[in-house]
């Protein structure tokens, strides 16, 4: 599971607009669904952050993918209305394990995450992992 939230997000609707700013979500969104399978599941997450559900894919494989996402909206020049601006996002990685019991357990590790790659500087990407003692830790 991948969670992404637009960096400075806020910085974006007060200097440009709230339409901008919907524009903007939605064009990262159609970034989102164009990079991964149809198999795959993008949900607006709520405000500026999105989940997307990868299936059958390990963490490599998922962090490989969200530097790709990444990558492509950094590199990506928006032009709502006749504006042009750059925007960022963060992702945080969290793979589904077993012992989870419902999907709100695989959520919080890759928010956990998420939370980790805003405060690593941002415009990265993080993971948690579980470990055998079912407690987390980061890996880059």
């Amino acid at each position: 599971m991948l969670m992404i939230d637009i960096d400075h997000f806020k910085h974006i609707n007060d200097l440009y607009g709230h339409a901008t700013g919907d524009a903007v979500i939605r064009q990262v969104e159609q970034i989102l669904r164009e990079a991964v399978r149809t198999t795959d599941k993008v949900a607006r997450f709520g405000g500026e952050e999105f989940v997307v559900l990868l299936r059958d894919t390990d963490l490599n494989g998922a962090a490989v993918l969200a530097d790709q996402i990444r990558q492509t909206v950094a590199n990506t020049v928006f032009e709502p209305e006749g504006k042009c601006l750059r925007a960022t996002i963060s992702i945080g990685i969290a793979e589904t394990e077993f012992i989870d019991g419902d999907i709100d357990h695989t959520i919080e590790r890759a928010d956990r995450a998420l939370y980790a790659a805003k405060s690593g500087g941002r415009n990265c990407v993080r993971s948690f992992e579980v470990t055998a003692s079912q407690d987390l830790r980061a890996a880059a």
